[in-house]
Formats: structure tokens, sequence, C-alpha cells
């Protein structure tokens, strides 16, 4: 009953702002009427805009309207307005629950001696806002009162530790009743629901000091369950989705800025070192105003900062598969005979401590993991063996076809060493009888590297604390398999990721019952998915164009070969943030208001982007033929100057003798042309070189990604 009058009392206000603003409008429009001649110009002056407002400002609306905003956000639930800092608040009673004014509050970090002061207000009320998360010592006294010594009180960001009421014993000042006490296990203060796990909790959970991935932390909080195979987003060690809502509903942020990935969501940088982490808080349900991105839960880094006392650590963990056993996979189908070689190596160290005792502090840290490893990949799907392409190189000779198998097919890749798998077996095509097909696997190596480092400077007055922090991480995983056994047939793909982040904060206390926060990061993520370590046969990014054409079947049965249709890549995000946070409270109420801005930049590679082709014809396309407005301006000419007749072969790259590079598109239309790029570019295609029965049982023909021909140019 409560909440719904609150809500009803909240539309009244805001109904009443909205008719407070359009009188405002209309009181201003009557009262610029004078100078409506010149308003084009004469606005651009301060002198004119003060002119003209004046009037309006010195009115009764002026103060009926401040008024009627400070009972909106009066009547607002009071959450504290932080995503980076915590808060700390209670009431100041007597021993006969009566409040306590004018009760002097002091609070000092344990670790750096920060100290803040306030006193209670009229309804016995303190409120420390916009503090960093740590442990603190609270101090309350009162001439007449015994002293309140408050130890171990726990400071978490995004969260209000409710200390409740806080007793005063009539008695001398210059005695005082030490406390040791947790907060009140029930949240009184405010409706979010967050987990905080700090540092002292980190250490004790197995894996994540293994540098496998904070993210586990987040199955230990109840509504969150692991996604498996339905992430479809980074994962910092593991996927998980919140309360039913899909995992890519989560947001990722460090120290309170923004850390997503805005093409597959999950982290953009991947801090995964526990020494590095004061805090892992995620936020599951009843997400404050600051938290507006994502529907799923808030996950919030806090890095560690220095402190008084100069400390650090070494450590190192290593794994291998001297204690592994062969699976019945390996046995049955890869054909081994030992395990595989596995190393994992994870070695780091932190240091952190005063600069300037009391002022200025620093933290560093630095990692590194080496993985070395091997996969056997393999695929059931049929390829001709080397005798099989002896066999239809004696049946076809001179075929193109056959020559782009033995050029760029599964077993003209030597990396790995490829074998056929499982047990040969002889296919009759027409025209050639006998030819050996089989599946094919090989081993390749499938290590990865990471490397990364944290730096980080506090520094704070009486008033103001500052911090600056940069976080560096490298990675790179070697040989990744696309899928659908293009691994194996010898077209793997690297991985390489750089990702950094900037951040700056600044923190003031205004007065007793006000404080500002004002944050700002840059963030830049690069992640590329092409090259290999067996002669690129995927390219790079930066050879995108050099890239073999992807060769499939209509025959799902028969192994293709080639570059993924959508390798290489590159993606970049340029994450900007600019946030600021204002808190103002007074007794019971709290006032709160902020400004987040968001700016992410992504120039990307992608073939698609490259290869792409629609032209417009007069003559219907296929629906298989994908958007492209990058082919040559002769080839766009040279169609539009076509009739509908047959059919052609477009060619959207020019292929760099010799690999087979050529990206096509099979259109419906003209056999005749009258243009000069039509006869100096001619093409040889694959289906038309030899017979169907040649690549595929029965008419299915040899076919790209897009199902087109393969042409060579000749």
């Amino acid at each position: 009953m409560l909440l719904a009058t609150r809500n009803h009392l909240l539309l009244v206000c805001f109904r009443l702002a909205w008719i407070y603003a359009k009188a405002l409008a209309h009181e201003f429009c009557k009262k610029s009427r004078r100078i409506h001649p010149a308003l084009s110009w004469r606005l651009r002056s301060h002198k004119s805009v003060g002119q003209c407002l004046r009037p309006v400002f010195d009115s009764r609306l002026r103060s009926s309207g401040f008024v009627l905003l400070l009972v909106c956000m009066a009547l607002a639930p009071g959450l504290p307005a932080q995503v980076s800092t915590g808060s700390i608040s209670g009431t100041i009673v007597d021993a006969q629950k009566a409040v306590v004014t004018d009760a002097r509050l002091a609070l000092t970090n344990t670790r750096t001696n920060e100290a803040y002061r306030t006193v209670s207000d009229s309804n016995g009320s303190f409120r420390f806002t916009l503090l960093p998360p740590g442990t603190y010592r609270l101090e309350v006294s009162k001439d007449g009162f015994r002293k309140i010594d408050l130890e171990n009180v726990p400071v978490n960001v995004g969260a209000d530790t409710g200390l409740g009421n806080l007793t005063l014993d009539v008695g001398s000042l210059s005695t005082s009743i030490e406390v040791t006490n947790a907060p009140p296990a029930i949240e009184s203060t405010q409706a979010q629901i967050s987990t905080t796990l700090t540092d002292s909790t980190i250490a004790v959970f197995p894996g994540i000091l293994e540098n496998q991935g904070l993210d586990f932390l987040a199955l230990t909080v109840p509504g969150v369950i692991n996604n498996r195979d339905l992430g479809f987003a980074n994962p910092n060690g593991t996927g998980f989705a919140v309360n039913g809502i899909r995992g890519r509903n989560n947001d990722q942020q460090i120290d309170g800025q923004n850390n997503n990935d805005n093409s597959v969501a999950g982290p953009a940088l991947f801090l995964s070192d526990s020494e590095f982490v004061s805090e892992y808080q995620i936020t599951t349900a009843n997400f404050g105003a600051e938290y507006g991105r994502n529907s799923g839960s808030v996950v919030n880094v806090v890095t560690k900062s220095g402190t008084n006392d100069l400390h650090g650590s070494l450590y190192a963990t290593e794994n291998n598969q001297r204690l592994d056993t062969l699976t019945n996979t390996q046995k049955a189908f890869e054909g081994l005979t030992a395990v595989p070689t596995f190393n994992d190596l994870f070695v780091g160290g932190t240091i952190g401590g005063p600069i300037i005792k009391d002022k200025l502090f620093f933290f560093g840290g630095d990692n590194v993991e080496i993985i070395n490893t091997s996969t056997v990949y393999g695929t059931g799907l049929l390829t001709p063996t080397p005798a099989g392409i002896a066999t239809l190189a004696g049946c076809f000779p001179g075929s193109a076809g056959v020559a782009a198998l033995q050029n760029y097919g599964p077993y003209a890749i030597k990396g790995g060493s490829p074998r056929p798998q499982g047990t040969p077996q002889l296919v009759d095509f027409s025209g050639c009888a006998g030819v050996q097909e089989d599946g094919i696997q090989r081993a390749l190596p499938t290590d990865s590297r990471q490397y990364n480092f944290v730096v980080k400077l506090d520094f704070q007055t009486a008033k103001n604390h500052f911090y600056g922090r940069y976080i560096y991480n490298n990675t790179n995983f070697f040989n990744l398999d696309p899928g659908q056994g293009a691994a194996a047939s010898g077209y793997p793909f690297n991985e390489p990721a750089l990702a950094q982040d900037y951040g700056f904060s600044w923190t003031r206390d205004i007065s007793n019952h006000q404080a500002n926060e004002f944050r700002a990061s840059y963030g830049r993520e690069s992640v590329g998915f092409g090259g290999n370590t067996i002669g690129n046969t995927t390219p790079s990014p930066g050879n995108l164009t050099s890239a073999l054409t992807n060769v499939t079947f209509t025959d799902p049965s028969l192994l293709g070969f080639g570059t993924a249709y959508f390798f290489p890549q590159l993606r970049i995000v340029n994450t900007y943030q600019l946030q600021d946070n204002w808190t103002y409270y007074r007794g019971r109420h709290s006032l709160k208001a902020g400004v987040n801005l968001t700016l992410q930049r992504s120039p990307n590679t992608f073939l698609p982007l490259v290869r792409t082709t629609l032209f417009p014809a007069p003559w219907p396309l296929p629906t298989h033929s994908p958007s492209a407005r990058l082919a040559p301006k002769s080839a766009r000419r040279w169609l539009r100057s076509c009739k509908p007749a047959s059919s052609i072969l477009v060619p959207l790259i020019t292929p760099p003798s010799p690999r087979i590079s050529v990206r096509t598109v099979f259109i419906p239309g003209p056999s005749a042309c009258n243009s000069s790029w039509r006869r100096t570019r001619s093409w040889k295609c694959a289906t038309s070189a030899m017979p169907d029965a040649t690549f595929s049982r029965a008419s299915t023909a040899i076919h790209t990604s897009w199902a087109s021909p393969i042409c060579i140019p000749t």
C-alpha cells in the first residue's frame, strides 16, 4: 500500500513538472517577444540570453519549480549513485532509542588512513558516500556519552553498508566501547541484490588462482547457472546465465567502467588473475539507476590499490599430462598410443605500497601463462586419399578441378602429417572406377600464450581521492578449428588478441551532505582471426583478399576445403566513457543525479564486406546471392550492357596467381555481352572442365560456400 502510494505521488509529481515546464516555456516565449526580431542572432551573446531569461527566473515560477523538483527527487528510492565505490549509513540513538543529533563521526580506511568526517543530523542519521572499497574503522563521539569504536566495517562497490542503530551510552567521553561486529544480516538500506566476494574470499576458491577465469565465482550466486553451449559470448572462464536470461545479457565492468565486447558480448579485456583483484561483484536483480545497459546481470571487477604497507606476492602453477590417460575417442578414432603433450605454466607477481605515506600509493602486477599442447583434428567426412587423387588424375588428365584438389585439397596441406582416418573405401564414379576415399586427421600444435600486467596509482587529500589505472592483456591461440572439418582439411586459424584499458577517477567530498565522483576511461580491443602455423593456409586479416575460396559439396558426406567463408577477419572496439555521479542526502532522503556518456567505434575487417556482390540487373537474382557493392565499375557497366540469356560467372576479386582467390556468384543472365572487359578476362570453371561425377556422386557439382562454381583464371 505504501509503495503504491509513493508511485502515485511520483506520477503526480512528474505530471506537475510537465505542466510547470510548459508554463515556463510559455512565459519565456511571452517575455522574449520584445527581442524576437533579433532573436536569431542576439541569442548568440550571453547578454541577450540573460536579458531574455532574467524575467522568467525572477518570477515565482522559479522557486515553485525548484521546490517541486526537490519533492519529486525526495520521493525517489534512495539508492547510492555509485558503481566503483560504496557507502556506510546508520542512525545514532541513546539508551532510550531517542535520536542523538550532532554526534561526531570519524571514519578511517585501515589500509591507507584516508579519513572522512561528518555529524549526525536532526534525525540522528549519517551517511558516508563514495567510499573506496576496503575495511574501515568508525568512531562515534558526543559530549556526555561514551565513545564508540567500531572496527572492521566493510565497504563494497555499488553497495551501502547499513549499520542500523548505533547506541551511545551516557558516560565520560574519555571511556569508549569497542565493537567488533558485522552489519545486520538483513539488507535494510537498498533493494538492489548484489553479491560481493573480496580478495580474501577469492583466494580460497579452487581453480581461480590458476588463471582459469573469475566468472566461475558467479556460479556460487543464487539464480546463476552455467549456460554451457548456449553462451554465444566471450567467457571469462565460463559462460553463465542469470534468472533465465541469456548469457549475452550480462554487463561486464572493470572498476565500474564499460568492458563489453560489442560484437559477441562478454568481456573485451580478460582480467582473470585473482591477485590483481580486490573485489568481484555481481548484481542480479533490482538494479539501480546507474545500471541500464543489460537486463541479465552486472559483473564488476575491482582492481587492487596500494596501501601504507609494502606488500607483494609471487605465485606459480604448473599442470601437465604426466598423470593423464588416453580417452576412448583417442584410442578408437585417433589411433594414439600415448597421451599428447600438454604443459600449462602460469607465473606472476604483484607489489604495492606507499610512495608518500597516507597520500600517494602504487600497485602493480604482471603474469604470463604459456600452454604447450597438441590436438588431433579428425573428421569422418570423405575426401579422396592420395591414391584416390592419383586415380582421378589418371581418369581426367588436365582437369582443372582435379588440379585444384591436388594443389589446395586436404592432402595438399602437409602440416600436421595428414593421414586417413578409419578404413578407406572404394567408390565408383561415372568414367572413373575404384576411387579411394576416407576421412582424414592431422595433429597440430594448439599452443596459447597470455601476457598481462596492471599498474595503478592512488592519491588522496582531505577532500579528494584520485586514481589512475592501466591494464594490458595480450593473448594468442594457435591453430583453432573453425568447424565442419576445416582444421582437419588443413585450414585452421590463429586468434591473436590485444586489449588495453585506461581508467581515471576523481572523488570529492563537497560537504558533509554531498559528494561527487567523476570517472573517465578508454579501452581498445583488437581481435584477429587468421593465419596459422602450417603456412598461413588461412591468411591473416591483412592479407584478406588472398584467401582461397571455400569449396563445399552439395553431398553432405563429402569434405570441402579452403578458407572458412567468415575468415579471415579483424575486430577492433574502441570504447570511450565519461561518467559523473552526484549524491546529496538529508536525513533519510537522498538525492542523486548522474550522467554516463559512452562512445564505441569499431573499424572491422570482414570478408563479406570485401567479396559480396549484388549487381543491379534487369533479370531476377538468385536468393542465395549475397549483397555487394564492391565489384569493379567495369564489371557493373558490363552487366548493364548485357541482355538476359542463360548464365554468367562474375569475378569479384582479381585472383593473384596461382592461388584460387576468386569469389564468384552464379547469376542467371546474359549470354552475349559487348564489352572489352569480358573479352580481356576469361575464366575456366571446374564444373564445365570435367564431368560432374569427378568430384561427387550422381550429378552433384563442386561449389563454393555461396553455391557458386570455382573459376580459375586462364
